[in-house]
């Protein structure tokens, strides 16, 4: 069309010229300036029709996209009819855009129209496509994938009985937020609509089922519980023991209910892992409280509790707005936070969760990427209004905004200098800049496709990126590419990161996979286990660790080698961004569901393995001050480790064969061990052997202990014997004879007067210190007895054996209550707690167990030893347990007992709104939040110490203020000085600059409801805290635009002046829109056209100015284009 136009100006007009065609600049020019006329030329209703036509025609590529054919009949969905869809199509096939041809049949054998882009050029030249395709890529990518599987499931005949050809987990969830994200655009064809809503029903329908299963299993234990009570309630008050049969029966009641609540604790820890930790707080106050449970925690209580404290990681969630959160990140000091949000905001935040200042304003779409830089002074952000913005942790822009990309900033970073910001965008360039947003060299050319992800290496050296079409790449500062791209990835490359030493990459992508590559691209391992598309990675400061965002709503987190090492679950919706502070012990994360959440990254195993052992790990022990750890392995040697897991000095080397077992002295200044080569061996904490070895047993020594005075030695050995030493070792007294086999294990009483052992013959004996056997054998174990401990106080022994049993005993030789059962093989080794109140097993099935003495197991199986786990002990404090096992592994795990575990759950939600001011997030969850308050008055009773107390009440007056309440905020903060006079207590302008913040806002609130006088005075209560403050021109127009559809619109038109008065140039032809409506509504009907024509000159909308339009007719006609109709149209809007 372009040509012929041109040769129509020439002298022979019947002749198309090459000539013309290069001044046109061929195809690649005049395609696309076809399309915009065309697009233009759309009646309003057809233009969104044909914007999704074009976007099902792209098949998106990893190198660059390219055409793709559709069926007509399949783009008929609720949202576009065929007959919109028929005429939209014909105007665009007219328009030469796209082509449209009969097929002979088509899927359900009745004859299709195939409909084409005209060319490829289209979609490589035409910018306004080029955007669209950039814009909704994610949803073209969710679209596309929900529609083969809808496919699928129609040509197999629409099963509804078979859930596993319907969406379920992830998949299902992925359907729902594509719905609410990008369900406008009305791009899901009519089949993919059915299929997801089936799906939901049936999920719905197995969902209730399995309520109503977990119902009917509680009703059942209340039912026996109510049973059982009433059965003692019916004996006759005047009976003898009457009193005492009433009390039993409370006291059973009680604990039928604290069970109860254990219980469910239990249930909703896959669901809601955080109201799951506040219901165990709760049942541990209630159960430490109650007179009928003697004061005690019920062992169900404390699993509740400790089970709780180890999956529920989440710190606080700070509420963003109800926008996407698209980035977050860490300050170097990990003191603040700043996340970037879909609604163009930038937010920074202190490290409890509080929100610090206003947010940042300026860019005019999403923001999708913030970083610090290196000194924690400034924060760069991308967006895609294609700007890259600079700004001081006060909110203030320094500078203008970096502008070159043609398309949206998908990632920005500092060097490590801070002195240049790299900028990935969506336009296929990286371009690096100086900080006064001078472009430093060329952009870096070569993808095809968007740049999603860019970072710099530790030595600002080289930066990598990372790309749609499913590539990371390497360049040099000056835009070189280094190598060849890093090839693996099937989908997307989200996110991409370089470990602290600058030698190996991290990558996330759509395919659900988390990478791991050296700089030369080679990749070192794939890390699987996220249901869906990665969007963020993230490296820990000392490369040890790497967390991972997902659109499976979980963050997790993994070591180098690929292992999950934890799964945080909580956030609602997708989670775009991670990233972890520089001390390893938290991570932050932002989502769909507008939060940003911070969790602790400690669950059960603390820490990461301790390798160096070649072969199995046969014993392990920790010194007094928890600090050191001491192992030793089949490989013959001892070694000493600190907490981190990293090796103190060199190995102990001496032992000639396997080390069987060690035992660190009170003091921490020496280490015993015992071995296959038959000695016994006293070394120093730099392990230098004490003299010579000690010798004596026939055969292996099996077992070794050592005095708390540090001056004897017991061993047991594999020639039936118990030997004491002295330090020097020399032998003291005779061998201990009895055992009718080998002597597995040893331990020495706290007053160094006793000795238990435990053999092969199925027995423990105790001895005293001449090698008496004090009573009779301990009989029960039904084989050999492996491993033997005893109490601080000296009046009870555990035991571990091969029958799989852990069993607890007096010192007579009785057991105490039943075996403990749960292990499924050999239990290999035992520990009591110093407090005698909790015991640790380890056995060959590779678990590692907490008892209480009772015998009821604590929480879950602590799983991570990949083989047999044959040493456990267990810390002075009790705090810490520490194991090793036949992978030649050792590992630390969090210990303790139910007052510990109360202090960990109570100081990790000490600023979560759950528990400052559960109404927020719990709505109206009536019972849930009286839990949640209860909760806090445990936490207040039992947990937390005057500081704790103190910092807990000015979270809640700090809350109280943001509601507008200035009095009651102050008595807060005047009750946590009392408590702690070292408390930070804000200042009396800093409450009412949030109580004033907090009236406004009440009032916006009060306005949407349509409650404008209680709106105004919520206003005016804010302006007479400080007279000075001015009420802005947004929320004036609030009330003005929601006053007059409710109704109001008399009342409001000094608010809507007041909103035209202070608004800027930008902003005003918007506020006098809604002045317009109030004008309207009381007769203003030449002001109102007014201001309705000055928003359609500053509006870019063609609906906007539509809609107006009608407006000034109808008003101009002396109709009143407001009807009930239109009014509701407006609210909604």
């Amino acid at each position: 069309t372009e040509l012929w136009t041109e040769a129509q100006t020439t002298p022979n007009p019947n002749r198309l010229t090459l000539e013309s065609y290069n001044q046109l600049g061929g195809i690649q020019k005049t395609l696309p300036k076809r399309a915009n006329q065309v697009y233009q030329s759309l009646q309003e209703e057809e233009k969104p029709v044909a914007k999704r036509i074009f976007l099902e025609l792209v098949q998106l590529g990893e190198a660059s996209d390219t055409r793709r054919r559709v069926r007509k009949e399949d783009l008929v969905n609720p949202q576009h009819s065929e007959e919109l869809l028929e005429q939209t199509i014909e105007r665009l096939v007219r328009g030469k855009l796209i082509v449209a041809t009969n097929e002979a049949k088509s899927g359900n054998d009745k004859p299709g129209v195939i409909l084409d882009i005209i060319h490829e050029a289209l979609i490589r030249h035409w910018q306004e496509l080029r955007q669209w395709v950039a814009e909704n890529q994610v949803a073209l990518e969710k679209e596309r994938r929900i529609e083969a599987r809808a496919k699928e499931w129609e040509m197999s005949g629409k099963p509804e009985d078979d859930p596993g050809r319907l969406l379920q987990g992830a998949l299902l969830i992925e359907a729902e937020s594509y719905f609410k994200d990008y369900g406008n655009l009305g791009m899901l064809d009519g089949i993919a609509q059915e299929y997801i809503k089936i799906s939901q029903q049936i999920r719905d329908r197995l969902l209730q089922e399995e309520l109503e299963r977990q119902q009917r299993e509680l009703k059942a234990v209340q039912t026996r519980n109510r049973t059982l009570i009433t059965s003692l309630g019916v004996v006759s008050a005047v009976a003898v023991g009457a009193s005492f049969l009433w009390l039993n029966a409370t006291r059973l009641g009680t604990e039928a209910r604290l069970g109860e609540e254990a219980a469910l604790s239990q249930v909703l820890l896959s669901i809601e892992p955080v109201q799951a930790l506040i219901l165990a707080i709760q049942a541990t106050g209630k159960s430490r409280s109650s007179l009928f449970t003697s004061k005690k925690v019920l062992p169900e209580v404390q699993s509740s509790l400790y089970e709780a404290i180890t999956v529920s990681r989440e710190r606080n969630r700070l509420p963003g707005d109800e926008d996407i959160v698209g980035s977050v990140a860490f300050s170097p000091d990990g003191e603040k936070i700043v996340s970037g949000g879909w609604d163009g905001t930038v937010q920074l935040w202190d490290a409890s969760g509080q929100p610090i200042g206003s947010p940042f304003t300026g860019h005019e779409s999403a923001v999708r990427s913030v970083a610090f830089s290196p000194d924690g002074e400034r924060i760069v952000s991308g967006s895609d209004d294609r700007t890259v913005r600079l700004w001081d942790i006060s909110g203030q822009p320094i500078g203008s905004p970096f502008t070159g990309h043609e398309s949206a900033i998908g990632s920005v970073a500092f060097s490590p200098d801070g002195e240049r910001i790299v900028s990935g965008s969506w336009d296929g360039t990286v371009r690096l800049w100086n900080i006064s947003g001078q472009p430093i060299g060329s952009p870096f050319t070569g993808y095809e496709s968007a740049v999603r992800s860019v970072a710099f290496s530790p030595d600002g050296k080289r930066i990598v990126s990372g790309s749609s079409d499913g590539t990371v790449r390497l360049w040099d500062t000056s835009g070189q590419p280094i190598g060849s791209p890093f090839t693996g990835h099937e989908s997307v490359v989200s996110s991409v990161a370089f470990n602290p030493d600058g030698k190996r990459i991290v990558s996330g992508s759509w395919d659900g996979t988390v990478r791991l590559w050296d700089t030369s691209g080679k990749q070192i391992g794939s890390f699987n286990g996220h249901e869906y598309a990665v969007n963020s990675v993230a490296f820990s400061s000392d490369g040890k660790r790497i967390v991972s965002g997902s659109l499976d709503r979980t963050v997790r987190l993994w070591d180098t080698s690929g292992k999950q090492i934890g799964s945080f679950n909580g956030h609602e919706d997708d989670v775009w961004s991670v990233a972890i502070s520089r001390d390893g012990e938290r991570i932050v994360s932002g989502g769909s569901d507008g939060t940003v959440r911070l969790w602790d990254t400690s669950g059960k195993q603390i820490g990461f393995p301790f390798t160096g052992h070649r072969e199995p790990i046969n014993s392990v022990a920790i010194s007094r001050d928890g600090e050191r750890i001491v192992s030793g392995g089949s490989d013959g040697t001892v070694r000493l480790w600190d907490i981190s897991g990293q090796p103190i000095g060199s190995s102990f080397i001496g032992h000639n064969s396997a080390v069987s077992s060690v035992a660190i002295s009170r003091d921490g200044e020496r280490i015993v061990s015992g071995g296959w080569d038959r000695t016994v061996r006293l070394w120093d904490a730099s392990g230098k052997q004490i003299g010579f070895p000690f010798t004596g047993h026939g055969d292996l020594v099996n077992s070794v202990a050592i005095s708390r005075d540090g001056e004897r030695i017991v061993s047991g050995g594999s020639d039936g014997t118990v030997r004491l030493w002295d330090i020097s070792g020399q032998p003291i007294g005779s061998s201990f004879i009895g055992h009718g086999d080998l002597v597995n294990s040893v331990a020495i009483s706290r007053d160094g007067e006793r000795i238990v052992s435990g053999g092969s013959d199925g027995t423990v004996r105790l001895w005293d210190t001449s090698g008496k056997q004090i009573g009779s054998s301990f009989t029960g174990h039904n084989s050999a007895v492996s491993s033997v401990a005893i109490s601080r106080d000296g009046e009870r022994i555990v035991s571990g054996g091969s029958d799989g049993t852990v069993r607890l005993w007096d010192t007579s030789g009785k057991q105490i209550d039943s075996s403990f059962t749960g292990h499924k093989d050999s239990v290999k080794s035992v520990a009591i707690s110093p407090d005698g109140e909790i015991i640790v097993s380890g056995g060959s099935d590779g678990t590692v167990r907490l008892w209480d003495a009772s015998g009821k197991q604590i929480g879950s199986s602590f799983t991570g030893h990949k083989d047999a786990v044959n040493s456990v002990a267990i810390s002075t404090n009790g705090e810490r347990i520490v194991s090793g096992g036949d992978d030649g592994t050792v590992r630390l795990w969090q210990g303790g007992n139910w007052e510990n575990w109360l202090n960990i759950g109570c100081n990790r939600l000490l600023d979560h709104p759950i528990l400052v001011v559960p109404e927020t997030i719990l709505a109206e969850n009536s019972k849930m939040i009286k839990v949640a308050k209860e909760a806090g008055k445990t936490c207040q009773k039992f947990a937390w110490k005057q500081t704790e107390k103190a910092q807990f009440m000015v979270n809640q007056g700090r809350t109280i203020a943001q509601k507008g309440d200035f009095k009651e905020a102050m008595a807060k903060f005047q009750q946590a000085h009392k408590l702690s006079d070292s408390i930070n207590i804000p200042s009396k302008a800093e409450v009412k600059s949030w109580v004033k913040v907090g009236l406004v806002k009440e009032g916006e609130s009060l306005a949407w409801e349509g409650k404008i006088e209680k709106a105004i005075a919520k206003y005016q209560e804010a302006q007479e805290l400080d007279p000075t403050m001015k009420i802005t021109a947004d929320s004036w127009n609030t009330v003005c635009w929601f006053g007059s559809l409710h109704g109001q619109a008399t009342n409001v038109l000094e608010t809507c002046e007041n909103a035209v008065a202070l608004a800027s140039e930008t902003d005003k032809g918007r506020y006098r829109d809604s002045r317009g409506i109030a004008r309207a509504l009381t007769g203003n009907t030449q002001g109102a056209i007014e201001d309705f024509q000055a928003f359609i000159e500053s509006t870019d909308s063609d609906n906007n100015k539509k809609q107006r339009q009608g407006w000034i007719k109808d008003l101009q006609a002396g109709k009143n284009p407001f009807t009930e109709e239109e009014i509701e149209r407006l609210l909604e809007e």
